[in-house]
């Protein structure tokens, strides 16, 4: 579980998933009283949690991984979370409204001030910013 307390800290680790491909997301609002108890169902069920290793035999038999964020709200009573999802068969898809955060309108937004875009960069390489 990735509950951070400063926001370039979420913001740095997020574009560090979304440029590896995690470009599926979600997100919503969590109440402060309720963050723990979502936050461990929400890394129970997606397995977010699972060691680089285990990523890695996932990907390799086409299947997807999903990341957990956390962060607290502007408003300094609730939570933020974001989920993000890299690509293949996951239980996520169809459980939850996924975004593509490599479409203009889909993009993830940050803090209701940030938004993650991807630039264009010489060579075909790309890279991501908020």
């Amino acid at each position: 579980m990735h509950i951070f307390i400063h926001k370039t800290g979420v913001m740095h680790s997020m574009l560090r998933y979304l440029s590896a491909g995690y470009v599926a997301h979600t997100s919503g609002i969590v109440p402060m009283s309720k963050i723990i108890g979502v936050s461990d169902k929400l890394t129970h069920i997606y397995e977010t949690e699972v060691s680089k290793f285990v990523r890695a035999r996932r990907k390799k038999k086409g299947l997807g991984n999903a990341v957990y964020f956390c962060y607290p709200a502007r408003d300094g009573v609730s939570f933020q979370f974001f989920l993000l999802l890299s690509p293949g068969k996951h239980k996520m898809r169809g459980r939850e409204q996924l975004k593509d955060a490599s479409k203009k309108r889909q993009r993830l937004i940050f803090d209701d001030r940030y938004e993650a875009i991807q630039l264009p960069q010489k060579g075909g390489v790309s890279g991501d910013s908020i």
